[in-house]
């Protein structure tokens, strides 16, 4: 990452630790989470409105479970 942009390695990488904790250990993608996106999603009008859709039809965790060996 550019340092104009990163504002220096110690910084990008301070911010990097605390921008990770979200993320499962494992990289599987759960249905809650997919769920809340797509609740917020109407607020910044990234999709029409009244359109409805299940988590399930917008993800797929077999790439991660296969590299996984699961």
């Amino acid at each position: 990452m550019p340092k104009e942009i990163s504002g220096g390695l110690k910084l990008y990488a301070e911010s990097f630790e605390h921008a990770r904790e979200p993320f499962p250990p494992d990289s599987l993608v759960s249905r809650d989470g997919v769920a809340r996106v797509i609740e917020t999603m109407p607020a910044f009008d990234v999709v029409p409105g009244g359109m409805k859709f299940e988590p399930e039809s917008v993800y797929d965790n077999r790439f991660v479970l296969k590299t996984l060996g699961r």
